[in-house]
C-alpha cells in the first residue's frame, strides 16, 4: 500500500486539511497509510527568524546534525520507504528552503531509491 510519511514536529496546520487528523481521514479515504514521525521534523523555535539562505543553511547543519541522533526514527522511516511508494509530507513548498529534502537525501544515502520532488 502507498502512503504518506509526515515528518512536521507538528501534525498541525492553519491550512484548511492540512493537520494529521484530516490527513489521515483524506489518506484513508484514497486508499493511502498515513503515518506521522514528529521527531523528524524541525522544532519551531529554530524556524521561527530564516530571513535568508545563510539562516537556512545553520538550520540544515543542525538538522542534519542531530539526525544521527535519532537513528532509530531514520530506520523506522526507512523501514516504511523500502516497503511501498511513499511521500514526504511538510508543509514548505520549496523543496529547497524544507528540511525534507535534507531528510530524503539523508535516507538515501542508506537506501538507494530515488527522490522526486513534487
Amino acid at each position: 500500500m502507498r502512503g504518506i510519511l509526515d515528518v512536521r514536529c507538528h501534525a498541525y496546520s492553519h491550512k484548511f486539511g492540512f493537520s494529521g487528523s484530516p490527513l489521515k481521514k483524506y489518506a484513508k479515504a484514497l486508499q493511502l497509510r498515513y503515518w506521522h514521525i514528529p521527531v523528524l521534523g524541525v522544532e519551531p523555535a529554530l524556524c521561527r527568524h530564516l530571513q535568508e539562505r545563510p539562516d537556512y543553511d545553520r538550520l540544515f547543519f543542525i538538522y542534519e546534525r542531530g539526525l544521527q541522533e535519532k537513528q532509530v526514527f531514520v530506520e523506522r522511516a526507512l523501514n516504511l520507504l523500502t516497503q511501498q511508494p511513499v511521500v514526504l509530507l511538510c508543509f514548505e513548498a520549496d523543496p529547497a528552503l524544507c528540511h525534507r529534502s535534507r531528510l530524503a537525501a539523508w535516507l538515501a544515502k542508506q537506501c538507494p531509491l530515488p527522490i522526486q520532488h513534487l
